[in-house]
């Protein structure tokens, strides 16, 4: 459409945090005679956020065909909402805590007080399967976010991710990692050498669970993923585990600021 990539970096990591972190250029500044609901349309496919981007690929589709019809009628292309078919099939209501204040109040509590005296606290939610355990949760996590909280991290533990190495701290990590991925030049240099003091002595083998963390420390993608817990040597597998306690422990230190 431009002739020219979003973003530019001497090497793929450059180009991964340039995607993160940077917001591209409009097609229709390349471009001036693209037409402007067009330009329109990618920059919403490069949206940072999930939310802020396209749902599925047929909401893509019913804009382009849109786009198609407008240009046949008209011989232009008249600015509209786009996406418009996704945000009718949203359901509402969705999700909502209701009658569970107790909960999220001693949740909530339990946050503070680690944050405040940086001191490690657990909370158990049980309950029969479908009560709402996951839906207080995400609840809980969402008032901490919305209260300062800088980062959060959490994981599912499901019958059949048992098979694969590391599940839960991986999904722990990554999101994390991509943070990091996304942080401004001056920030990210400094997560970078925090991140690779931590790492070491087994960042190859931690980055081929954790491709951010390639991205972050310059290492070229492609590293063998370990063998499961059970079929890994206990020494490996041992070192593995403490490199991710480390890398873990980057995050649950003072903020880096830029």
């Amino acid at each position: 459409m431009t002739g020219r990539l979003p973003f530019e970096g001497a090497d793929a990591a450059a180009r991964v945090h340039a995607h993160a972190s940077r917001i591209a250029r409009a097609p229709a500044e390349l471009v001036p005679q693209l037409p402007p609901q067009l330009s329109l349309l990618v920059m919403k496919l490069l949206e940072k956020t999930p939310e802020h981007r396209y749902t599925d690929a047929a909401g893509v589709l019913a804009d382009l065909r849109r786009c198609e019809t407008l240009l046949r009628q008209h011989g232009r292309i008249p600015l509209f909402a786009l996406d418009a078919h996704s945000a009718l099939r949203k359901p509402g209501g969705a999700g909502l805590v209701l009658g569970r204040d107790a909960e999220l109040q001693a949740l909530f509590a339990l946050y503070r007080e680690v944050a405040d005296s940086a001191r490690m606290r657990a909370a158990w939610v049980s309950g029969p399967s479908g009560i709402g355990k996951s839906t207080l949760l995400r609840e809980a996590v969402a008032r901490m976010q919305r209260s300062g909280a800088p980062l959060l991290a959490a994981a599912k533990s499901e019958e059949g991710r048992r098979g694969k190495p590391y599940a839960l701290l991986v999904e722990v990590l990554d999101p994390l990692l991509r943070h990091v991925v996304g942080c401004a030049n001056e920030e990210f240099a400094v997560w970078r050498n925090r991140i690779a003091a931590a790492a070491k002595p087994v960042e190859r083998t931690l980055a081929g669970l954790l491709p951010a963390l390639g991205v972050i420390l310059g290492l070229q993608s492609g590293q063998p993923v370990p063998a499961a817990p059970e079929a890994a040597p206990a020494l490996e597998r041992e070192r593995v585990l403490q490199g991710m306690a480390r890398l873990i422990a980057c995050f649950a230190g003072p903020r880096v600021r830029s």
